[in-house]
């Protein structure tokens, strides 16, 4: 029901009169029937009838009664828990299986609380509030969420840090229970393209000893040397989705950690063919032998300034590029038994061509009364300086002519068979994967950790691992409503989120429960996980324990 303008028309003049109309679907057609015609606009408005409708209507809507309260500074709310994050990404976990998973695997163990809560709340924690550290202080955290099923009627949280404990303990026992069901889930609602895996690893460092014969010194990612570490690896499939998460000792090196757990990819989810791609961080003489030793093809990415061949012969090779698509050319190039492919954007050229030029005119404003020592601890500076003989600094004219043959290229070297074409096509959307899981990396790291089991610690990594898939769900649904890549920013994307909050109030002895309002991009959240915002006032059971208010 709504209220329609009418305009009549007359030989005199023309008038505009309110109706009030209820619209109705019949069959195909949408039909409006009028119910009452209230009258004329301009008396209405005139005598100030509409205003005395409107507020006698009022006292008959709960909704308006508490927003108006609100407005006028009449309630003074003291809880207020944080509502959005817990409201989307609950709607996914239950969406991709993990909700479902985790409910029939806890079945069977007699728990007396609820472990598929804790998992969410603790995959909830590492999404939102990542730095909190210690389990104490995310479950200290999670006491300002409010989160379905982990609340009583009087709004009380049930999660006792004990339970933490037990949840990390039951993920580990469950961990490739828990991947296989998600792995087959996604391969029926997301259609996996997995010939192609991406795999990463990283180093998460102990707060304390840690388990004996799983916390090891050993090359740290983040500079920790003084403390023990466990190295995490991540698989991901070719159009970026989670597949497996392994945790070995922290002084295994990657050369022992890539044919495993390719062997393992292959075997755990019968993948026909297998492609290991990896980052210029992961490309040693050791790893490719080790791949190609065991019978997997490669795609790299090449180090331009630090591989002496592909700076000398590969980059220096004539020959010309190929259009592939809009801003990339390749050119294959064969260097004896190695096949490298050079890919070329435009617009990334000139891009690096600018940022140079800054850099340069930065450094002629800064090189006159700047001590060499200064200058030169700055990475980006050291690469453009010389020091003559007698001591004084200069630019290096030949350096920064030297690195415009890099701009707007990167260097691929493969062992398949596939056309340059699609080997830039691949790489560069598996590039997008990587650049993704390092900008969350910190949903996997955890760091520090601070348990001294091995399956509290296994588990706990598991927890992180559950929060990336849950991160990767969300942005290939925002990707569909059309949003370019990158274009929305987690972070302010999870800010916005969290100021969704739940607002506990009373008015007349009644208990309301308000949603405040959306902000910045929080409403894309909603609409990518294909859910409507709760209603912004819901009427509540009222309690022994009300909530806190005050009112003024």
């Amino acid at each position: 029901m709504y209220v329609r303008v009418k305009t009549v028309k007359t030989k005199n003049a023309t008038h505009e009169y309110l109706q009030l109309v209820t619209s109705s679907r019949e069959g195909h057609r949408v039909i409006q029937r009028v119910v009452a015609t209230i009258g004329r606009k301009d008396h209405l408005q005139l005598d100030g009838t509409i205003d005395r409708l409107v507020e006698s209507l009022g006292r008959y809507t709960e909704r308006v009664t508490v927003l108006d309260a609100l407005k006028d500074g009449q309630i003074v709310a003291e809880q207020c828990p944080e509502w959005g994050p817990a409201l989307v990404f609950d709607r996914l976990w239950e969406e991709v299986g993990l909700g479902p998973t985790l409910r029939r695997l806890a079945l069977s163990r007699g728990f007396q609380f609820d472990v598929e809560r804790v998992a969410f709340a603790m995959a909830l924690q590492r999404l939102v509030q990542p730095k909190t550290g210690s389990d104490r202080n995310g479950l200290e955290w999670l006491r300002h969420c409010r989160i379905a099923r982990l609340t009583d009627e009087r709004r009380q949280f049930e999660i006792e840090l004990q339970h933490f404990y037990r949840t990390t303990g039951f993920l580990a026992q469950h961990k490739e229970g828990i991947e296989s069901a998600l792995w087959d889930r996604g391969r029926d609602l997301f259609n996996y393209q997995v010939d192609v895996a991406l795999f990463d690893t990283t180093s998460v460092y102990f707060e304390g000893r840690g388990p004996i014969g799983l916390a090891e010194f050993g090359k740290s990612k983040d500079g920790k040397y003084d403390c023990r570490q466990v190295v995490v690896g991540v698989v991901l499939s070719g159009d970026g989705w989670p597949l497996c998460t392994e945790i070995w000792p922290g002084n295994m090196s990657d050369k022992k950690t890539v044919v495993p757990i390719l062997d393992a990819l292959k075997k755990r989810f019968q993948i026909r063919q297998v492609i290991f791609v990896a980052d210029r961080g992961m490309v040693s003489k050791a790893n490719l032998e080790a791949v190609q030793d065991a019978g997997y093809n490669y795609i790299i990415g090449c180090k331009m300034r630090g591989d002496k061949e592909v700076r000398d012969k590969v980059l220096a090779r004539p020959g010309r590029y190929h259009e592939v698509a809009d801003n990339l050319r390749v050119k294959e190039v064969w260097i004896g038994e190695h096949r490298y492919i050079i890919c070329h954007n435009p617009q990334e050229e000139e891009r690096d061509r600018q940022d140079r030029e800054k850099i340069l005119s930065a450094l002629r404003d800064k090189i006159v009364g700047q001590s060499a020592k200064k200058l030169t601890g700055n990475r980006g500076y050291k690469r453009f300086l010389k020091t003559p003989p007698r001591g004084t600094i200069e630019i290096d004219e030949a350096s920064a002519e030297q690195d415009a043959r890099y701009d707007g290229k990167y260097v691929l070297r493969t062992s398949t068979d596939w056309t340059p074409e699609q080997l830039a096509l691949a790489y560069k959307s598996l590039w997008q994967v990587e650049r993704f899981f390092r900008d969350y990396k910190g949903l996997i790291d955890a760091r520090p950790i601070y348990h001294h089991k091995v399956d509290n610690v296994r588990g706990h990594l598991v927890g992180s691992f559950l929060s990336l898939y849950l991160a990767v769900a969300l942005r290939k649904r925002l990707a569909r409503l059309g949003e370019k890549e990158g274009r929305v920013e987690w972070n302010p994307l999870m800010q916005d989120l969290r100021e969704v909050r739940a607002v506990h109030i009373q008015i007349a002895g009644r208990a309301y429960l308000v949603r405040t309002e959306l902000r910045g991009q929080a409403h894309l959240a909603f609409s990518a996980v294909g859910m409507k915002p709760p209603m912004r006032v819901q009427p509540q059971p009222t309690s022994d324990d009300p909530a806190k208010v005050r009112i003024v």
